[in-house]
């Protein structure tokens, strides 16, 4: 039998002032559990991204839904390091620009961004009953770009003298991918771990097709994980 090492926050805590420490971190009701070394976990996450000003990627882009999954192994009370797989999609804005041909046509470009990042994670309260993280990863990242483009009222198409709805261009490109994060997660039961992420991401794209070199998006999301491998310890009062 593999003997089982729990989680102390305060190693040799035995005065009144660290007690009342420890109490207040805490919190009323609080519940730690005895979790062995090599702890496991699978999560999903799903919120929303939010284009910034910088590199006037919000000039174009809408905020957009994002979602993703990770795999994280922990290591001792306070580390962890795994995979993370993000998605993004961003809803596309209304430009009106001129055509070769001097006409105005009303254009919608439409960005999806992949992202396969390894993370590290940092826990500084790992007994609290609500526990907070800091995160950040660096990895690969695939972006796409779809652009249609519709004449304005008074003009139309120059070759066909028409006013439907044309795909104009497809750009991508493959670069590198960074971010940066902070969360909350508490214990719903020894397994089921419920959490919010903050992150800020920047990703990579080819300057010469998109005229910047970085793209930057924060992002929001919720993170359901269920820990797996060695079973946990039974729940401490």
């Amino acid at each position: 039998m593999k003997r089982k090492r729990p989680l102390r926050l305060f190693p040799g805590l035995k005065t009144l002032g660290g007690a009342f420490l420890l109490a207040a971190v805490l919190g009323p009701g609080a519940k730690a559990y005895d979790l062995p070394l090599g702890t496991q976990r699978l999560g999903v996450e799903a919120g929303a991204a939010y284009p910034t000003s910088v590199n006037g990627f919000s000039s174009s882009a809408k905020t957009g839904p994002t979602a993703g999954f990770s795999y994280l192994q922990e290591y001792g009370d306070f580390l962890g390091a795994g995979v993370q797989a993000d998605y993004f999609h961003f809803g596309a804005k209304e430009q009106a620009l001129k055509s070769a041909a001097g006409g105005e046509v009303n254009t919608r470009s439409q960005e999806d961004i992949a992202t396969l990042e390894i993370i590290g994670r940092y826990f500084p309260l790992p007994l609290s009953r609500f526990k907070p993280y800091f995160q950040g990863g660096t990895g690969a990242t695939f972006f796409r770009q779809r652009s249609t483009g519709r004449p304005l009222p008074g003009f139309t198409w120059e070759n066909t003298n028409t006013v439907e709805t044309r795909r104009l261009l497809t750009k991508q490109s493959v670069g590198l991918a960074f971010s940066i994060g902070a969360g909350v997660e508490t214990n719903l039961s020894p397994t089921l771990i419920l959490g919010m992420e903050a992150a800020w991401h920047v990703f990579e794209v080819d300057r010469s097709a998109f005229g910047t070199r970085t793209l930057n998006v924060p992002s929001l999301s919720v993170v359901l994980s269920r820990r797996f491998g060695q079973e946990p310890g039974p729940a401490s009062n």
